[in-house]
């Protein structure tokens, strides 16, 4: 009896742990968005931009750890902020190498990846060159 009722504790800690541990949707009420040289901090990009950053960060291929490095040269930083906290940070490189704040990253190139680094480096550039930034073609 003891070891039924053990093992529906361990079952029932393990199905409350999953799910505790499901990936929740990204929200995210502003960005923050940078090179090597330069920070943009609570942008104000209208909603269906944000909403294609948000898809295209949960598009990327997050099962790979690997030891490339980045190429900070090409590199952009996003940052999702959610009622002034931080959901979730990824630093990308034109090569698509990128790292998330949980250390996920990957290195073969994937065009998830490739179309998430241009649309940040869309929006990086439009907000660095002072264009007034609606809606980037990518989107």
């Amino acid at each position: 009896m003891k070891k039924i009722t053990l093992f529906v504790i361990a079952v029932c800690s393990i199905c409350l742990a999953l799910s505790v541990t499901a990936k929740q949707p990204l929200k995210a009420d502003t960005i923050t968005i940078s090179d090597q040289n330069h920070m943009y901090t609570e942008l104000d990009i209208n909603k269906q931009t944000l909403k294609a950053l948000i898809e295209a960060y949960e598009d990327l291929p997050k099962t790979q750890q690997v030891n490339v490095p980045i190429d900070w040269d090409t590199a952009v930083t996003i940052t999702y902020v959610h009622d002034d906290q931080i959901s979730a940070t990824v630093a990308i490189d034109a090569r698509g190498v990128f790292q998330t704040k949980d250390g996920v990253s990957a290195a073969e190139y994937d065009d998830d990846a490739h179309a998430f680094y241009m649309l940040v480096r869309e929006l990086f550039e439009a907000v660095h060159y002072g264009n007034d930034y609606v809606m980037c073609a990518a989107c």
